[in-house]
């Protein structure tokens, strides 16, 4: 674990009411229906105005040509910045159906008519979509340095959901109750608070994040140990279009990183190894973008035929989905627990490819 210190930038909590939101969201939605799409989405509601975020999910018909619907939508987000801290999601038609396999949400409120979508997960879709999303998120608060105090904010409140989505499970962090209401008080209270005071209390539970999310993943690898039969092995996983490289297994010398030096080396159980390797599995669609990396002969382990099904099944509809809007250019968003964003970021650039294809070069020749 490197345990260097995150520095805060600025303090971007801004004074803003429900009815700033209000415009920055009508502006947005006219954007999405300038572009054709069929629906728009939210997800949840803003709780702490100036503190909250907007998360919209835009859903265009079959066929729409992406790069042209995201035309309108540029220059809105440029506007709306102080309640869009990032892009809206996209997704076609025919891939709502997949939905509980690309995204761990309950229900969404429909902008125009205010009708809910009710998303069902699976046991399965919700716990591999949460293994995903808790090792993405531990990547963060492990490789980030800077931050500002409102992504900061919204980071660490996103983690209370991935707790949430564990305690479903019966996966529990014993830390995890005090972090969650120390997360909801700062935000409730942020501009109540003295700056030094609340900056030190934001810093102190920046630093308590991570050691959360590595004991929801020791749960969730004690879950994968019971369907699983074998030893999973040793493995590395690149994530594409970022720094992380994921490391299943016990710390390794340092010879055996060799091949990534300047890597923000996340260390995860063994036992989810077969859960992220089976995410490469040949022909499945994913496999051009994600290398995972032996450092030992594995045995492959054998999974419980119910969740190499689920398994299936996710990976499948992750490519589908991925290759239906890998080409789908700025300022789209992409669904998925955390490695399919990093997937198109570097699906997306020549350069990136070059530099995927470095990175397998030099990890075979580094074992």
């Amino acid at each position: 674990m490197n345990d260097a210190t995150i520095v805060l930038t600025a303090d971007t909590v801004a004074p803003l009411s429900h009815a700033d939101y209000d415009a920055d969201r009508a502006r947005v939605t006219a954007a999405l229906d300038a572009g054709g799409a069929s629906r728009v989405y939210e997800i949840g509601s803003v709780s702490v105005p100036g503190i909250s975020d907007l998360d919209v999910v835009a859903v265009f018909p079959d066929g729409t040509d992406l790069g042209l619907a995201g035309k309108p939508l540029a220059p809105a987000l440029a506007a709306t910045q102080r309640t869009f801290l990032h892009a809206p999601w996209a997704i076609h038609e025919r891939h709502l159906p997949r939905l509980g396999g690309l995204f761990a949400v309950r229900s969404m409120r429909e902008l125009h008519d205010g009708s809910e979508l009710s998303v069902v997960q699976t046991t399965y879709e919700r716990c591999i979509w949460n293994i995903e999303a808790t090792a993405s998120v531990l990547g963060i608060l492990q490789g980030r340095r800077r931050i500002t105090t409102r992504s900061a904010l919204c980071l660490l409140n996103g983690l209370r959901y991935n707790v949430a989505l564990a305690a479903t499970d019966g996966i529990r962090s014993s830390r995890s109750d005090h972090f969650t209401a120390t997360i909801a008080h700062l935000r409730q209270h942020w501009r109540d608070l003295p700056a030094a005071a609340r900056n030190a209390e934001l810093l102190a539970t920046w630093r308590a994040a991570a050691p959360i999310a590595r004991e929801l993943l020791d749960g969730y690898a004690t879950w994968m140990a019971a369907r699983t039969v074998g030893a999973p092995g040793e493995w590395l996983l690149p994530i594409p279009g970022t720094r992380t490289t994921y490391h299943f297994g016990p710390r390794p010398a340092g010879p055996k990183l060799l091949s990534r030096p300047f890597a923000n080396v996340v260390h995860l159980p063994a036992a989810l190894a077969p859960l992220f390797v089976h995410l490469a599995t040949p022909g499945c669609g994913l496999d051009p973008w994600l290398a995972p990396v032996a450092l030992a002969e594995p045995t492959p382990p054998r999974l419980e035929p119910d969740l190499g099904a689920a398994l299936h099944h996710y990976v499948h509809g992750a490519a589908a989905y991925l290759k239906d809007l890998l080409e789908a250019p700025a300022p789209f968003l992409l669904l998925g627990g955390g490695t399919l964003g990093a997937v198109r970021a570097t699906a997306t650039s020549r350069a990136g490819q070059l530099l995927r294809r470095l990175g397998r070069r030099l990890l075979s020749i580094g074992h």
